[in-house]
């Protein structure tokens, strides 16, 4: 029904691995076309900026409480 070659159904199964395209074809197959479009509807983040501070945050290290 999706399209989607059964070697490449078996790889995603077992290692999560599988294009967007195939993806979304499979979704849409199972029924998963509402759940595809709220997931798309508002991007989490709008601009390169916003993802750049994150990255920047991450490697922040917190200081201990004890410090002196």
């Amino acid at each position: 029904m999706s399209g989607v070659p059964a070697p490449t159904i078996a790889r995603f199964e077992q290692q999560y691995a599988i294009s967007l395209r195939q993806y979304v074809d499979l979704a849409l197959a199972l029924g998963y076309a509402g759940q595809l479009e709220s997931f798309m509807q508002e991007p989490l983040y709008k601009t390169i900026e916003e993802l750049e501070l994150i990255k920047q945050n991450k490697n922040r290290v917190r200081g201990s409480k004890n410090r002196e």
